[in-house]
């Protein structure tokens, strides 16, 4: 019976993007742990040359602050639960629509573009384009205004295909 559970479970899961309060981010994401919800804080490493030496020092620094993309299954810890936790302000959705699924290719996309600008692998004409432009922005505002922008096209791209199908089979 508990594989069957486990087998449905992980079909389940799903992406979502949670908003929240920047200075509990490690609290959060513990707490996240302790529910066995996993987390995605997207970040890339900044290198910086130490004033008055000669040594390089790194910085991580959060491509979305106040985003953090977690991966659950509401049958097996649902959003109320997760809405308990001091500093989270709620799922991304848009409208009175339920949270926003991210599909599994987004965040595939999102962890490669990451990867290739720790790299410097990306060149000037892929920054221009999609994921890898929003990774290399400066601007963290910007960042988090980009990214807010891909969710909405997920999702009325996902609202379209669901009215052709309605239509479809009607």
């Amino acid at each position: 019976m508990s594989a069957q559970l486990e087998v449905r479970s992980a079909v389940s899961e799903s992406w979502y993007a949670v908003r929240y309060e920047v200075n509990r981010h490690k609290s959060i994401i513990q707490q996240l742990d302790a529910l066995n919800v996993d987390v995605f804080p997207p970040y890339r490493t900044k290198v910086y040359h130490q004033k008055n030496s000669r040594t390089f020092a790194t910085h991580n620094v959060l491509l979305f602050p106040g985003y953090l993309l977690v991966k659950m299954d509401f049958d097996v810890v649902h959003t109320s639960v997760v809405m308990r936790i001091m500093g989270i302000y709620g799922f991304v959705h848009f409208g009175g629509h339920p949270p926003m699924v991210i599909p599994d290719s987004v965040i595939a996309n999102l962890r490669k573009s990451i990867e290739q600008f720790q790299k410097n692998s990306v060149t000037p004409v892929a920054r221009s384009n999609g994921m890898a432009f929003i990774v290399s922005e400066n601007s963290s505002m910007a960042r988090a205004a980009a990214f807010g922008e891909l969710l909405k096209q997920v999702h009325a791209t996902r609202n379209c295909s669901r009215q052709n199908k309605m239509i479809i089979s009607s």
